[in-house]
């Protein structure tokens, strides 16, 4: 494994990085074929700007082909608490927003998989440095968890905005011999797109 550690002890003008931890794990890189990454840690704390005290990231994500492995997602603050962990198999998401219809035409997963994340709740602020299209005003509370089973891909979702808007939604991707269907049901309750994205 590779391990990366550093202190930094004077603050930026965009960010203060009170410490890094990276520690890279079983990395593959074949002559031919997909890049493997068996783990990958990363443990910083760090000063939002404009915040008095610190937040702690941890993430650790794996790669493997089209598989990829959330073990931990976790950023903890006096603004924040989100968390996330999971495992999907990128080849059975159709794609039908990005390609040709041709790509609507995907992999059926073997076994069933979920990746899952819980804001209780995520200020934007304490990532508008890594994450410059959020509002940096913007907050939200709420769940979003992605499955997949062999009978098809489902999402849902519900958030709500610290202004009080809302948005829940369900959607559902099943593979069928001659044809793909897709089940889509999405409500918005008084949501703002200012005050969550940066409008270009």
């Amino acid at each position: 494994g590779v391990r990366l550690h550093a202190e930094f002890g004077r603050a930026d003008s965009t960010l203060d990085v009170s410490s890094l931890e990276v520690v890279l794990a079983r990395l593959l890189i074949p002559a031919v074929g997909d890049l493997q990454v068996g783990r990958v840690d990363v443990a910083t704390r760090f000063h939002p700007p404009g915040a008095l005290e610190a937040a702690d990231l941890r993430l650790a994500p794996g790669l493997e082909g089209s598989r990829i492995a959330l073990d931990t997602l976790s950023l903890q603050s006096a603004r924040s608490r989100l968390t996330g962990s999971g495992r999907l198999d990128l080849a059975a998401i159709p794609t039908f927003a990005f390609g040709p219809p041709d790509s609507l035409r995907v992999a059926p997963v073997s076994e069933p998989q979920a990746l899952s994340f819980s804001a209780e709740p995520f200020t934007f602020a304490d990532v508008a440095s890594f994450v410059p299209q959020l509002q940096p005003t913007g907050q939200v509370s709420g769940t979003f968890r992605l499955d997949q089973t062999p009978d098809g891909t489902h999402l849902a979702a519900d958030l709500t905005a610290r202004h009080g808007g809302r948005l829940m939604a369900r959607a559902r991707w099943q593979e069928r011999p001659d044809s793909t269907l897709l089940d889509l049901d999405v409500q918005l309750q008084a949501m703002d797109a200012d005050r969550v994205v940066v409008m270009q």
